[in-house]
């Protein structure tokens, strides 16, 4: 099932884009950052996170990171409960 599959979460802080692709490369006119990797529904509950913490306002590479980071560790506890 697509839904249950990891796949890499890339970030661009100039165009405020967030990608999550089974894509292994980027070109180097991307500037995407690699993140993490989440799951379909991982990935769709890191973006609403993201807008209710920040709204339209710009976020940096570091608060992204942040916030992913945050969001992997409390999915690992409870898997892992």
């Amino acid at each position: 099932m697509y839904w249950n599959k990891q796949k890499p979460v890339f970030y661009n802080e100039i165009d405020q884009r967030v990608w999550r692709t089974s894509a292994t490369t980027i070109t180097d006119d991307v500037k995407f950052v690699y993140v993490g990797e989440l799951t379909k529904t991982e990935f769709e509950l890191l973006i609403e996170i993201l807008f209710q913490k920040y709204g339209n306002d710009d976020i940096s590479h570091d608060r992204f990171a942040e916030v992913f980071g945050e969001l992997f560790e409390f999915l690992e506890e409870l898997k892992n409960k």
